[in-house]
């Protein structure tokens, strides 16, 4: 099955407005922690390029062999310069690269139940980011709730015990 047609049936997506789907990637930041710290949006707020032109994006995680993870929905309010106030601290734990636009982005509500379980095969493409009427994206699994990652084998289990 792939992804929008779920998102349509399932939960009422209107895909009528222009949408984007998303990948986040980093090789300096793990942004698994920082969507569990909800930091995720402030991450995925800034960028380099005028790349958010679109009514609102479906955002996912980069995971190993060509495989995305599901976290959430986002309007795309608006954007400006990157010159807001945004503490210190925040923007260095979630500022990864330059970034000359801060885009302002709302999570819709609806989608809870099934963020950070679907996991999509992004299909093959570099490109971070797809037009949403352009492109199917497949689910590949579907992770039950409260899933945090695979068992990691009787021998790495034992040697927790062991300390």
């Amino acid at each position: 099955m792939d992804f929008i047609s779920l998102l349509e049936n399932e939960y009422k997506l209107d895909t009528s407005k222009k949408g984007k789907f998303v990948k986040h990637a980093s090789s300096d930041l793990d942004l698994r922690d920082l969507w569990k710290k909800g930091k995720i949006e402030l991450y995925q707020s800034f960028q380099s390029k005028d790349v958010f032109n679109c009514d609102y994006i479906i955002s996912f995680i980069g995971e190993p062999n060509d495989k995305a993870r599901f976290i959430g929905i986002y309007d795309v309010i608006g954007k400006k310069n990157t010159d807001i106030d945004i503490s210190i601290k925040d923007r260095e734990s979630v500022f990864a690269q330059e970034a000359d636009t801060f885009y302002e982005l709302k999570k819709r509500s609806g989608f809870e139940d099934i963020e950070g379980r679907i996991i999509i095969t992004w299909g093959g493409s570099k490109q971070w980011h797809h037009w949403v009427d352009k492109t199917k994206k497949e689910i590949w699994k579907v992770l039950p709730p409260g899933y945090e990652k695979d068992f990691p084998g009787i021998d790495k289990l034992s040697s927790i015990f062991q300390k």
